[in-house]
């Protein structure tokens, strides 16, 4: 999976895509999110996800760290290089979770994919927005466990509230981007 997915890096196909959609990540996390005072709801991820389908773990992975910094640049911020770790991690999981996924009308094949969405899009909001993200903000402000806590439980109930959503734009877009990707590029059975 690892080699195939580096032997992507070597396309034009692969680069030109990638870009188009880190070019897409840095316009939803810039002009489509909704900020709260305490939290912001993105939709940055759909991109991460789609190139982690279309070219596996090692391509997410990389094309992470420049769609981070460039959203982050372009809202006028410092860049948090204690937080590119986390959007790193999150477009390795993607990779890992979403390469290959083959959308073809079977019963065991799609109830294989939904386990695999619902898995990866849980462990991204659990791991890197709830645990890591959480602990690095607490670390870094110094406030109190207290504080900690607080801003944990506001998270959680953020992301349980856009768990659901996250999922329905997650498997109504991936199978229409597989689909249009493989009658553009290349013809591929099973689509």
């Amino acid at each position: 999976m690892f080699r195939a997915s580096a032997r992507e890096l070597k396309s034009i196909k692969c680069l030109t895509v990638t870009g188009v959609l880190i070019a897409v990540y840095v316009l939803l996390n810039t002009f489509v999110s909704i900020k709260l005072p305490t939290v912001k709801l993105t939709f940055n991820y759909l991109p991460l996800s789609v190139i982690g389908m279309l070219y596996g773990p090692c391509v997410s992975t990389l094309a992470a760290i420049p769609a981070d910094i460039i959203s982050t640049l372009l809202e006028g911020k410092s860049i948090a290089g204690w937080l590119i770790p986390s959007r790193i991690a999150e477009g390795f999981i993607y990779g890992l979770f979403f390469y290959r996924l083959k959308f073809i009308k079977n019963k065991k094949q799609t109830a294989f994919n939904a386990v695999r969405i619902i898995s990866a899009r849980f462990s991204v909001m659990f791991l890197c927005y709830m645990l890591y993200n959480t602990t690095v903000l607490f670390f870094i402000y110094g406030v109190s466990e207290d504080a900690y806590n607080v801003y944990f439980y506001l998270r959680l109930s953020k992301n349980v509230i856009q768990f659901p959503v996250d999922l329905f734009l997650l498997f109504t877009l991936l199978p229409a981007i597989n689909i249009a990707y493989y009658r553009v590029f290349r013809e591929r059975k099973n689509v």
